[in-house]
């Protein structure tokens, strides 16, 4: 099993590949946008300050595999530019 978890400031706005630039109020913002743009899924975090937390849990065969499901997020977010 694979358990990888991150905390981060959230993005005041992200710049697509085309241009378009869409900004983001707190956290929970660029948490809905994530899932409706990415398909990745975040906890948004906003108590203190404007945040997300990134968590990915899975079953891996090896080391090979769990660098598969990690590229594949950064694949998934390769394409947009984040400004914090």
């Amino acid at each position: 099993m694979c358990i990888r978890d991150s905390y981060m400031s959230a993005a005041k706005a992200a710049v697509k590949a085309d241009g378009e630039r869409v900004e983001f109020e707190n956290g929970e913002a660029l948490s809905q946008w994530l899932i409706r743009e990415k398909l990745i899924s975040t906890v948004p975090w906003d108590d203190a300050e404007p945040a997300i937390r990134f968590s990915v849990t899975f079953a891996a065969k090896d080391v090979a595999d769990e660098d598969r499901v990690i590229n594949e997020i950064a694949s998934r977010l390769g394409d947009v530019k984040f400004e914090f």
